[in-house]
């Protein structure tokens, strides 16, 4: 019975000990932190860049999403197909897609159909929006983009300011420059109105144009700003964008959808995001109607300047939230008039809504 025990028995071998001496613990955890991320960040960094032999890479530009893992790429005048290779797919873990429309990648064409993408090359921008509820998840929307044609319209919706102010505080976020496109002003009688209204943006340097698909009234001068450029028109359902793309080329005979009498909300009428383009010169980017625009709780000290016009004026506390603290150049421009009550409540409305979501 002893011998059995014996065999058993787990061997242990003495191991010296050695007391080390840490003068702030605060210190010692950042550094062991900080080596952990430096070899996340390599990993990450190798996955960036295909290091396989005997490939020939050629540069594309996606110009549809059919699945996660295939897209549509414009390659060397022609549209093909390609799969996302290994190496990309192993960043799908903290967000909805890897890639999007105006994504310029290198495709693995040596061995011919089906395609690989190996890269993707950096963007100069993109565009996101964030999930709404508790856990917040980015959803990439599109990228390396010119303009985004925020579309709004003065009647069946009504003009809301507060979307207005989201996406350009997203725009500001993402590096893109936004261009204000209000449409249906053929359906109201005093146009000076809503020309009023958001004459505050008009000075803050925002691009804005009336116009009406419907007339043509105001299309040619958007026409002539897009002309051979990217990019994205996005806005509230039932704002007339189709109708206002449509407008711009006839011939893309996009789907326009009915207003509900009941909320005054549109339906849904692009269901696919993809790349298209323009006759005239320059690509479209075509994405789903957005109905909200939820922003990022991370994001909100950067709401505070990000808001439309903000940026002129200065204020004491360089995270000043514009709110109650004193010297704030916001607050001294909405006592002169400067900002307008209406604009400066829409700015309320965001922090809190940002601060909540």
């Amino acid at each position: 019975m002893d011998k059995r025990r014996d065999k058993i028995r787990t061997k242990t071998t003495e191991k010296n000990l050695k007391n080390i001496s840490i003068d702030n613990i605060d210190d010692f955890l950042d550094e062991d932190y900080s080596h952990e991320k430096k070899a996340v960040s390599r990993g990450q960094n190798r996955n960036k860049k295909s290091l396989k032999r005997d490939i020939t890479l050629e540069e594309g530009l996606i110009t549809g999403i059919m699945t996660n893992n295939m897209f549509k790429v414009r390659l060397q005048g022609e549209e093909v197909t390609a799969l996302m290779g290994g190496r990309l797919k192993q960043f799908m873990f903290n967000q909805r897609r890897v890639m999007a429309i105006g994504d310029k990648v290198k495709i693995d064409t040596a061995q011919g159909s089906p395609y690989r993408i190996e890269e993707l090359i950096e963007r100069r921008n993109k565009l996101m929006r964030y999930s709404e509820g508790s856990y917040q998840k980015e959803i990439l929307i599109a990228s390396n983009i010119d303009y985004a044609i925020i579309t709004v319209s003065c009647v069946q919706p009504m003009l809301k300011l507060g979307m207005i102010d989201r996406f350009i505080i997203q725009c500001g976020i993402d590096n893109i420059e936004p261009v204000i496109c209000v449409n249906k002003v053929d359906l109201v009688e005093d146009i000076e109105y809503y020309r009023e209204m958001l004459a505050y943006y008009v000075t803050s340097g925002y691009k804005t144009y009336f116009v009406s698909a419907t007339t043509g009234q105001g299309i040619s001068e958007l026409k002539d700003l897009i002309k051979d450029r990217i990019s994205v028109f996005s806005g509230q359902s039932g704002v007339g964008k189709s109708s206002v793309i449509n407008a711009l080329m006839p011939s893309l005979d996009l789907k326009v959808g009915e207003i509900s009498g009941f909320n005054e909300k549109g339906r849904h009428t692009t269901t696919n995001s993809e790349l298209l383009e323009w006759e005239f010169g320059g690509f479209l980017i075509d994405t789903p109607g957005i109905k909200t625009l939820a922003l990022k709780r991370d994001n909100v000290s950067l709401v505070y300047n990000k808001f439309p016009g903000f940026d002129r004026y200065s204020c004491y506390f360089n995270n000043c939230t514009h709110t109650h603290e004193e010297n704030c150049g916001v607050l001294d421009a909405v006592e002169r008039g400067e900002i307008p009550q209406k604009v400066y409540e829409s700015y309320l409305r965001v922090i809190e809504s940002v601060n909540y979501e």
